[in-house]
């Protein structure tokens, strides 16, 4: 992994990670909701490709304004963080890419879809939410994602309560959090998990403009994206139901849903890996 930063046309810095090899195939990845560039997912696909016979490829993390290394965009919308990859891609010279995200990045992927087509070769989305804007999508989603998604309307207490936990003791943060969401909680808890939740809330405002972002209309056409675009979701996911893969694969053209089964949220994203990879590179 290679960390590095870039300064935004507006003065902004971005913080961004990169994962695999120097010449391969580019692909952007959107974190989920609180994400960094830091992430035992991108470290295991550079691992997964070691052990499969597929094309080099680079993956750029890119963290959203209020994560890790960028710095806060007040009111950030879904639009910015388009513009903010757009000028990513332009300055390191990138004219196409596929683009990957999870959980809380899959409105991200999709406006870039939307956005960028003639640039976004493929998307693969695991674990994604869907349009909760949407009354029906809102009411079967976890009450915690509920709690956020109404904390962010208003004064945003909840989430700043939370990110402030997780600095205090992010070990602790970490056992707790996963033991209310009925995750297992593993013996030792892996190193870039722990610096992920670090960096995920060194501020509140990543999480923040995120949830006000999910909880408004997106301003994205599903039916006119023409990117080739592949889920990945399980039939156990609590956090975020299935149903919002299945909504989202219906209305976006010749998208496809590939199911897993008795996975939770995080187990799916770690399952999709070797199939997401081989998707963006063939």
């Amino acid at each position: 992994m290679i960390e590095n930063t870039m300064k935004l046309p507006d003065g902004r810095i971005l913080g961004y990670a990169e994962y695999g090899q120097q010449d391969g195939f580019p692909i952007i990845a959107m974190h989920g909701t609180p994400g960094a560039r830091i992430l035992g997912t991108f470290s295991r696909l550079e691992q997964i490709a070691q052990n499969i016979s597929a094309k080099p490829f680079r993956i750029f993390v890119l963290e959203r304004s209020g994560y890790g290394l960028s710095d806060p965009q007040p009111g950030r919308t879904i639009d910015n963080v388009v513009e903010d990859t757009a000028f990513f891609a332009d300055s390191i010279g990138l004219a196409h890419f596929a683009i990957f995200g999870g959980s809380g990045g899959t409105p991200f992927v999709l406006a870039c879809c939307q956005r960028l087509p003639h640039r976004v070769t493929k998307a693969a989305i695991s674990a994604g939410v869907g349009p909760v804007y949407l009354p029906n999508l809102f009411e079967n989603i976890s009450d915690e994602e509920k709690a956020f998604l109404t904390d962010a309307r208003g004064d945003s207490k909840d989430i700043i309560s939370f990110t402030k936990k997780a600095q205090a003791d992010p070990v602790r943060f970490i056992k707790d959090l996963l033991a209310q969401s009925n995750e297992q909680v593993p013996a030792k808890i892996p190193d870039a998990f722990i610096q992920m939740i670090v960096e995920s809330t060194k501020t509140p405002y990543g999480m923040i403009d995120d949830y006000r972002g999910f909880g408004k209309p997106w301003n994205v056409n599903f039916e006119d994206i023409r990117t080739t675009v592949q889920f990945w979701h399980s039939d156990a996911n609590k956090s975020v139901p299935i149903s919002h893969a299945e909504y989202l694969a219906k209305k976006i053209p010749g998208a496809a849903l590939r199911k897993f089964h008795n996975l939770n949220h995080i187990e799916t994203s770690h399952a999709a890996l070797p199939e997401v990879l081989s998707f963006l590179l063939e």
